[in-house]
């Protein structure tokens, strides 16, 4: 809860990587610290196009095999996951237009705004910046959620 209000979060998928896969100690930390809210507390939801893009990092980066994929993805299937259908890919490009953002960074708004979400956790985006009702926070910069509140 943040201000009596119930709080939906959308997670972006550097969030995840950074728990899966990074070398910095601060950011492993706090990539671990927001991901196991993200599994544990309700509130918070990823896209399919998370999903993917994170798949797609740890074989890529990780040099992960199948079964350490799996591991990551039932993780992240304690998330409530949200797909990315035709309709969001169509407000992502609307989004693309409105701010000049890549494709897949607008679709990462659309989906956070389908799904209802008030704030993003993305290191991607403008810190703080509102873009169709979706606050977005990097973390790794600024208190989230309850944290903001002491």
């Amino acid at each position: 809860m943040l201000n009596g209000r119930f709080v939906v979060v959308f997670v972006d998928s550097n969030i995840w990587s950074y728990a899966f896969l990074t070398q910095d100690a601060n950011k492993l930390e706090r990539a671990l610290e927001l991901v196991n809210r993200a599994m544990t507390e309700d509130g918070f939801c990823i896209s399919t196009q998370v999903v993917s893009e994170c798949i797609n990092v740890l074989f890529k980066k990780g040099g992960y095999d199948v079964p350490r994929i799996f591991g990551c993805v039932n993780r992240m299937e304690q998330t409530k996951v949200i797909a990315v259908t035709t309709a969001i890919a169509r407000r992502a490009v609307e989004i693309k237009a409105l701010y000049g953002f890549q494709f897949y960074d607008a679709q990462i708004v659309a989906a956070a705004e389908s799904a209802g979400c008030s704030e993003l956790w993305s290191e991607d985006m403008g810190d703080g910046q509102t873009y169709c009702g979706v606050r977005c926070i990097n973390p790794f910069e600024t208190k989230t959620g309850e944290e903001s509140e002491s």
